[in-house]
């Protein structure tokens, strides 16, 4: 009750200064109603799954965890050794907190998510030590885990934990992976048989140009992507029903639904990768299809829908977020929130070291800011074992020129409203990492992803110009 009131109150303050409409009111119902039940599904998965016990997983963790002391904590697939970067610290850790979910203590456990790791050890000779020295049945010699990580929900434990009772981490990878590749397909082939094949185009673009397929290969990337490969789909088939293309706010009101689904999802299953891109690629498709149909109604009324869109995916997100923050307070206690929001505060300006080498010297406040954008835009390029800023700011002014010609050549003296909208959304992700620039600093190699709307956009815009051109000049 005290998460729907707070959703009504923070939503309907968007709206002020914005025109709004009596349907409003009608869709805010309907978008609370998805937002309750969605999230009382996560919740209800996540407790359910929890009960499955240690034993029944043994033998896929002590195999995951091989595979974890076989290889570096920061691997590489291929020799471009940024864009293919394996995170299997991040992977460890989560498979650690899975590992010693306590199916006799549930909801603390669940709450703290704590992991085995005593100060000064790699994360992958803890595990190992912890799946080797299992408790016996009589719960003897219990490896007693002593780092608490419940800041998060760690939601992907409801996919994993069943995974995990009959496959090893290298597996699972590769199945998660896999079923984003089928939901993608699935997804491209909708497009191309409602004619949507430029944007299908665009879009594989845009995953070829983010590495998508990393997702086979790391969990924690997963998670984002898994969300919108599901999203996407569910959006557009219900965005081009036509039986009921003619209702009233029909597909506002769908979008808002979706959205507030997504991001309470995202906020569920995420490790704080690339969670902004169930909110931009799903706002693009739905601008996409609104072009195509002739309903954009003007820049400053379409802005108003991209704030309110906006902020039904954002409040969505935060409140399930701090949902499991309020939790863990009246649970655990207040140091959880307090140590949560210390985390947030240094996601935000913290120090970072040059190479995130530990020990390194710590790098200025501007370049840490400069850094957060250069470093994740080089990821889009085929850098092998080193990064120079040099050649990335040269390929951006390259880009930016490029864009510039084909925009002043091509270019009709109507102005595109719509361009200006995919405009905004292409800068989201770059507003993402100033705001958390010392995450993005340091975990540039995979919130560089976020950026996927941004390339879609830009092959998408440029594209629509040269070929708007072609049509007029036969």
């Amino acid at each position: 009750m005290h998460e729907q009131c707070a959703f009504v109150v923070l939503f309907i303050k968007t709206r002020r200064g914005i025109r709004g409409t009596g349907t409003d009111m009608k869709k805010i119902k309907y978008v609370i109603l998805s937002g309750i039940i969605t999230a009382f599904i996560c919740i209800f998965l996540l407790f359910t799954t929890a009960y499955i016990p240690q034993s029944a997983i043994q033998k896929q963790m002590k195999e995951s965890a091989e595979y974890y002391s076989e290889h570096l904590l920061f691997d590489r697939v291929t020799p471009f050794s940024f864009l293919s970067r394996q995170d299997n610290y991040a992977d460890c850790i989560l498979t650690n907190i899975i590992y010693h979910i306590d199916s006799e203590n549930i909801l603390t456990s669940i709450l703290s998510a704590s992991y085995y790791n005593p100060e000064g050890e790699e994360v992958n000779e803890s595990f190992s030590y912890a799946v080797d020295h299992p408790a016996d049945t009589s719960g003897n010699d219990k490896i007693v885990p002593n780092v608490d990580y419940s800041r998060y929900w760690h939601g992907s434990m409801v996919l994993l934990r069943p995974l995990f009772m009959f496959f090893n981490i290298r597996t699972i990878r590769m199945i998660l992976g896999i079923f984003i590749l089928l939901l993608t397909v699935w997804f491209v082939y909708l497009l191309i048989r409602k004619k949507y094949l430029f944007f299908a185009g665009c879009y594989i673009v845009g995953l070829l140009s983010v590495s998508a397929w990393m997702c086979a290969f790391c969990v924690e990337y997963t998670m984002p992507f898994l969300v919108m490969a599901v999203e996407l789909p569910v959006l557009f088939l219900l965005m081009t029903k036509e039986v009921n293309d003619k209702k009233d706010g029909y597909q506002e009101k769908i979008l808002w639904c979706v959205l507030a689904a997504s991001g309470i999802v995202t906020a569920f299953l995420d490790f704080l990768t690339t969670e902004t891109l169930t909110f931009t690629v799903a706002y693009m498709l739905y601008l996409v299809v609104r072009s195509k149909r002739g309903q954009i109604e003007g820049l400053k009324k379409e802005c108003g829908r991209m704030i309110k869109s906006g902020a039904v995916w954002g409040i969505s997100y935060a409140l399930m977020f701090f949902l499991k923050l309020i939790m863990a307070c009246i649970f655990l206690g207040k140091d959880a929130f307090v140590e949560a929001l210390r985390q947030a505060t240094f996601r935000m300006n913290g120090d970072a070291t040059l190479g995130n080498v530990t020990g390194a010297e710590t790098v200025s406040d501007g370049e840490r800011i400069f850094g957060a954008l250069w470093r994740n835009f080089a990821c889009l390029l085929p850098f092998r074992d080193s990064m120079k800023v040099q050649t990335t700011m040269i390929v951006l002014v390259v880009t930016a020129v490029v864009a510039f010609c084909i925009w002043y050549l091509f270019r009709t003296k109507k102005v595109n409203d719509v361009n200006r909208l995919f405009g905004m959304l292409a800068i989201i992700p770059v507003v993402r990492f100033l705001v958390l620039n010392n995450h993005s600093y340091i975990h540039f190699f995979f919130t560089y992803r976020a950026l996927l709307v941004t390339v879609v956009v830009l092959v998408y815009v440029l594209g629509g110009y040269m070929i708007s051109w072609r049509k007029k000049t036969k």
